[in-house]
């Protein structure tokens, strides 16, 4: 095993090595099937085009993208949640008072589950709905899916399903009720916070039932979902009335986001790729596998039955595989506490799946770009990106549904700045070229200049570069997946029994084994491994 020795003996200017990757073999089948996807991390992973994960949904070839859940932000992310009441606190990092909800109770509690984020409304004298008793509207935002490698998601007069989620309030009494779900302007549904809440599995209900009591200070789901059509302008849009005067009434709604999913005509969903996110803007490995509540403003603790509750009410079909992402920024730890958050976050999150009752779940550990860590020089900055991926790797090779991919190692520890060793980095891959979708950039000399980070040289600096290092790590999976696919068509297929065949006693692509030999091995290799897989993207392999 690694020991946290590994700092010293590479804080000195080492590079990566050549292992980028453990125990993907299976992932590019996975991630390629019927699949959820949580992103799990800290600012790195929050549901934003500009973010790895979500740009996932832009730069891999997905056959399918069916689902996503998001939280209230307004602006960013896929799931989208406008208020058109006041006042409205937003319960998330950036504000002031952080994850305190019910604030105008005291002492004051806190929801610390990083979804990102919750709308409280609380009707005191000072309140007021929209017109015609408008409080919320979710919507899909999704129209830059359109120029991905997918395509559009969803056309004008398809029919989805939506589940709103909500954080009932501590007191169910302060629930408020006469609240109805509106697809645009039609009546979908009248809600019942009070008692007509979704059941969990995990507390033995059956979601099919019928309404249960909500559970109190956690996540909860409507019952039933409803279904909704995407109007002639686009956006699935869905509004939550009140057909009463809430003002004056002390209530609070905690409304936490929403899950949207395409329905095949039979009435089932359709399956395909989900996407969800636990994450939040300040983010660390601290609150994962902490199973503490955080009791401040800004504490990143969270309990397990948190999280529980939050997946639970989030799950479309208990049999569908998950895989949970987890990408966090390079933190400032060595290998020991690295390796000791790490599995402390995989466990927390294996336990609530069993307790949901979902049987097939993986992890897949990303080490990110490099980046600038503050009061750090770049040799020792490179000491804690090394022990963190060794870290991820050990995981990876000793705990069967871990696997770990390093974006860091694939980039040779590259800082993608705008300077000359990094655009030399990229110019010499063909990166002038950078194509996804129907979008081609050229990543030096056009607009980035090679600049790939954000003004703090943290995250990535927009869609395209998070984009860009998407691919990087959709490579590695293609890499570690498909190495029978010497034909780079996505498909292992007579074209790469012809191949081998052309180079059959030689040394060259056909060589699948990578035993220096083009022979029978391979033949067997590409038979064994017959069918879809994951289409080599330009420039990769050129």
């Amino acid at each position: 095993m690694i020991h946290s020795t590994i700092l010293a003996a590479v804080c000195c200017g080492a590079v990566p090595g050549s292992q980028l990757s453990v125990g993907l073999e299976d992932m590019a089948g996975v991630l390629r099937g019927d699949v959820r996807v949580i992103a799990m991390g800290d600012s790195y992973s929050v549901a934003n085009w500009s973010r790895i994960p979500t740009a996932t949904l832009l730069a891999w070839p997905y056959p399918n993208v069916t689902a996503f859940c998001g939280g209230s932000m307004r602006w960013v992310g896929p799931v989208r949640c406008r208020e058109y009441c006041e006042p409205v606190a937003q319960v998330r990092s950036a504000d002031p008072m952080g994850y305190a909800v019910e604030r105008g109770s005291k002492p004051l509690q806190f929801y610390t589950l990083p979804v990102r984020g919750i709308q409280e409304l609380h009707a005191d004298d000072t309140f007021s709905a929209g017109e015609n008793g408008l409080l919320f509207e979710h919507w899909l935002a999704i129209d830059e899916m359109a120029e991905g490698v997918h395509g559009p998601v969803v056309s004008a007069g398809d029919t989805l399903g939506f589940r709103m989620l909500y954080r009932a309030p501590s007191d169910p009494s302060q629930q408020p009720s006469g609240l109805v779900l509106r697809d645009l302007d039609e009546l979908r549904a009248q809600v019942d916070l009070v008692g007509g809440a979704r059941g969990h599995y995990h507390l033995g209900e059956s979601p099919a039932d019928g309404p249960v009591a909500p559970v109190p200070r956690q996540i909860n789901a409507i019952w039933p979902d409803i279904m909704i059509h995407n109007d002639s302008t686009g956006g699935c849009r869905v509004r939550l009335t009140s057909e009463e005067d809430l003002g004056g009434s002390g209530y609070y709604l905690q409304v936490a986001g929403g899950v949207y999913w395409l329905q095949m005509e039979s009435g089932v969903r359709e399956p395909g790729q989900y996407l969800s996110t636990v994450a939040d803007d300040t983010w660390d490995y601290v609150g994962f596998g902490s199973n503490a509540e955080g009791t401040g403003t800004h504490d990143k603790r969270f309990a397990r039955a948190q999280f529980t509750h939050w997946l639970d009410a989030t799950t479309l079909d208990i049999d569908q595989p998950v895989v949970f992402m987890w990408l966090f920024a390079i933190e400032t730890s060595d290998y020991d506490v690295a390796i000791s958050q790490m599995e402390g976050m995989i466990e927390q999150a294996d336990t609530a799946a069993k307790e949901v009752g979902l049987a097939n779940v993986q992890h897949l550990l990303v080490i990110p770009h490099m980046r600038h860590i503050s009061g750090y020089s770049q040799a020792v900055s490179h000491g804690f990106a090394i022990a963190q991926q060794s870290a991820a790797f050990e995981l990876a090779s000793v705990r069967p549904n871990v696997a770990a991919a390093s974006i860091y190692a694939a980039t040779d520890g590259m800082t993608f700045d705008g300077g000359e060793e990094g655009n030399a980095w990229l110019l010499a891959r063909g990166f002038d070229t950078f194509q996804y979708g129907t979008h081609s950039v050229d990543l030096v000399g056009g607009d980035l200049g090679g600049d790939l980070l954000d003004q703090s040289d943290v995250h990535p600096s927009g869609q395209d570069a998070a984009a860009f290092f998407a691919a990087v790590l959709g490579d590695l999976v293609r890499d570690a997946g498909c190495p029978a696919d010497v034909s780079g068509d996505g498909t292992i297929s007579v074209a790469d029994l012809l191949l081998v065949l052309d180079e059959w006693g030689g040394v060259g692509i056909a060589d699948v084994t990578g035993d220096g030999i083009v022979n029978v091995a391979d033949l067997l290799a590409v038979i064994e491994a017959w069918g879809d897989c994951w289409p080599l993207q330009s420039p990769f392999g050129t």
